[in-house]
């Protein structure tokens, strides 16, 4: 499996994302740069799990790091741009992609991920 297959529910996908989190075969950077849909990879509680869980903010050093490269993306790819920030939100609750590939279908199409 990947962050690109979701699993069959979201309690498996939940316990996936967390194992690999402990594991250290993945960060948060990488949960936002691969996880589809882009929401979900916006999301803490889509990964770490928002039922069941109480724990769910035990991670930290995950959700600070995806937070920061989630910033890093958007800065990157919008930055002070009022109508590619519009475009972003409106596609994103439908977009069946990558956080990179959403924002580079809203703007000149140059991927985000591989910027600096």
């Amino acid at each position: 499996m990947s962050l690109a297959v979701p699993m069959d529910t979201a309690a498996e996908d939940v316990r996936w994302v967390r194992d690999c989190l402990d594991r250290g075969l993945l960060t948060g950077a990488d949960v936002i740069r691969h996880k589809v849909p882009a929401c979900w990879a916006l999301d803490e509680d889509q990964w770490l799990g928002d039922i069941g869980h109480p724990d769910r903010h035990d991670r930290p050093a995950a959700v600070l790091a995806a937070r920061a490269e989630a910033d890093r993306l958007f800065d990157a790819a919008l930055g002070g741009d009022p109508e590619a920030w519009w475009r972003a939100a409106r596609a994103l609750p439908d977009f069946a992609g990558t956080l990179p590939e959403l924002l580079a279908r809203v703007t000149d199409g140059d991927s985000v991920s591989k910027r600096p």
